[in-house]
């Protein structure tokens, strides 16, 4: 999916992580923050497994659903996702709600607009094929500033 279908797509993740976001920093103030993580990470788990699970059955009718990922049946490509998820996917989660539980759900936000620049930074250090424009350094720029201005 290219194009405006993949930006809508984007456009409607970050919509509902920015919900997540703010109901979290309800969450993270009533509850111990490891539970909080471990809570999600075992929903997503539920919710990803269900989704593996209707992908090899629409493949076994021939719906080629397996165009989204194409390395499904690929043991190292599943054991680098279950080590996104039990590894920095795991920390994020706790991270997330330790820090909610004393931080503002709009001054999380703002932290989050950085993510694009950690990013960067790490595909310059890690990915050196992978370019960034004037526009792309000025992008960052202002947002670490406005996230400076936003957090006085």
């Amino acid at each position: 999916m290219h194009g405006i279908g993949g930006d809508s797509l984007i456009l409607a993740a970050a919509f509902f992580y920015s919900v997540v976001t703010i109901r979290l920093g309800g969450y993270a103030r009533k509850f111990v923050p490891v539970r909080l993580a471990a809570s999600k990470s075992f929903a997503l788990a539920i919710i990803a497994v269900a989704w593996l699970l209707c992908t090899a059955l629409f493949d076994t009718v021939n719906v080629r659903s397996t165009d989204y990922w194409s390395g499904w049946n690929n043991p190292g490509a599943v054991l680098a996702v279950v080590w996104s998820a039990l590894g920095p996917g795991a920390l994020v989660a706790f991270l997330q709600s330790q820090g909610q539980a004393v931080v503002s759900s709009a001054q999380s936000q703002v932290i989050y607009s950085t993510v694009p620049v950690w990013s960067a930074i790490l595909a310059f250090q890690f990915m050196p094929e992978e370019t960034m424009g004037q526009t792309g350094y000025a992008g960052g720029i202002l947002v670490i500033l406005a996230g400076f201005l936003a957090t006085r």
